[in-house]
């Protein structure tokens, strides 16, 4: 049927039955008052009473020109109360027509969704029934939209570990957990977090014949993470972080749960009159030592998504080795002998920091939880794993 307008509710309506069986005497008492005797129908052992002559009502009272005993099955309907239940066409409630505060006395479901909506809007929100995370969401988790992300309600990630601090960024509170050695995090809540892991540096290679000089090393592999669970699992977990390596040697890997980031490669040793050493792949490559005879040697490869390759060492009067390659750019400078520049990150205190540069010739020793690689002779720095979550 077509409308006009609005389409019609669908209603229904019931009429109220009240059972007296039990009840003895000339006197019935009703649960719903009635204006007289011709708004209910009174049944004694199925018989319908006739109203006034046999009986008669006052309120909740009716009295009965007879008597009843206990055993009489005895009911009335109610016909001038009507009990009508309204159900609205689909669709067709609107927020106007909610109540500002609405208290529900059992469970109040939400119908998950494996994808984020679309275009919502301040104070929208979404359970997201994925098997994965999804918008920064972790699986099986209520989420709240602030007006330009999704912020989890629920499942919220915690733990303790490492050198535990807090600070405030953009109107989010961040706890933070930072290893600066192998140690172990205990999750106690699980749920996604942010993470920075940077392996530890190469050591920048040796000298060879007259101070030719070895390639700096390569930056430690550095691996960043946001809103993911990186399989961690309930209770203890190591977190290894890696240390730099000596000189002419690679670091070592940083791991958390299942990211690995790979020890930054070892500078090549410089030579002459024979050729440079070629760098090791790594995180970052190590940059070739100098040579003369055979010339440089080659940088090493980085590995991707953590790193650039290291420079080539030359084989002219610069006597300098090759930079060792890094997480922000390759090496640069003449004859590529200044370490690759690093990556800025605020992950740890909401200031920046940059990690991961590669070993140049006049960059010194790594350094400590910088994921740095060595200048010729000196070692890299160790690596760092920082965990953080909003509270």
């Amino acid at each position: 049927m077509a409308y006009i307008g609005n389409q019609a509710d669908t209603a229904f309506t019931s009429l109220i039955k009240q059972d007296l069986t039990g009840a003895s005497g000339d006197s019935l008492t009703l649960t719903h008052a009635v204006a007289n005797a011709n708004d209910i129908a009174l049944y004694i052992n199925n018989v319908r009473q006739e109203p006034i002559s046999a009986y008669s009502t006052n309120g909740t009272a009716v009295s009965l020109t007879g008597s009843v005993v206990s055993s009489d099955d005895i009911y009335v309907i109610y016909l001038a109360r009507a009990v009508q239940t309204t159900v609205p066409p689909d669709g067709s409630v609107s927020t106007a027509k909610l109540a500002d505060n609405i208290s529900v006395s059992s469970n109040f479901g939400i119908a998950g969704k494996t994808n984020a909506p679309t275009s919502p809007t301040l104070g929208d929100m979404w359970f997201n029934s994925s098997t994965s995370v999804v918008s920064g969401i972790a699986p099986n988790a209520m989420a709240v939209y602030n007006g330009s992300s999704w912020n989890q309600m629920s499942n919220k990630f915690s733990g303790t570990g490492g050198a535990e601090t807090t600070y405030t960024s953009g109107g989010t509170t961040y706890k933070v957990h930072t290893f600066l050695s192998t140690s172990t995090f205990t999750v106690n809540s699980l749920g996604s977090f942010d993470s920075l892991i940077i392996a530890g540096g190469g050591g920048g290679g040796a000298s060879g014949g007259s101070g030719w000089q070895g390639g700096g090393g390569g930056a430690g592999g550095y691996i960043t993470t946001s809103g993911l669970s990186l399989s961690l699992a309930l209770g203890s977990n190591t977190v290894t972080v890696g240390t730099g390596g000596a000189s002419a040697n690679n670091g070592l890997n940083s791991v958390l749960g299942n990211q690995t980031a790979i020890g930054g490669g070892r500078g090549g040793q410089g030579d002459y009159p024979g050729a440079g050493q070629a760098g090791a792949s790594g995180g970052s490559g190590g940059g070739g030592g100098q040579g003369y005879n055979g010339g440089g040697g080659a940088g090493g490869a980085g590995t991707s998504g953590q790193g650039f390759a290291g420079g080539a060492g030359n084989g002219s009067g610069y006597i300098i080795g090759g930079g060792g390659g890094s997480s922000g750019s390759p090496p640069s400078g003449a004859n590529q002998n200044d370490g690759g520049a690093g990556t800025s990150n605020s992950i740890r205190a909401g200031t920046p920091v940059t990690y991961a540069s590669g070993g140049g010739h006049d960059t010194g020793a790594g350094g400590d939880n910088t994921g740095n690689g060595g200048q010729n002779l000196t070692a890299g720095g160790s690596g760092i794993v920082i965990i953080r979550y909003a509270i």
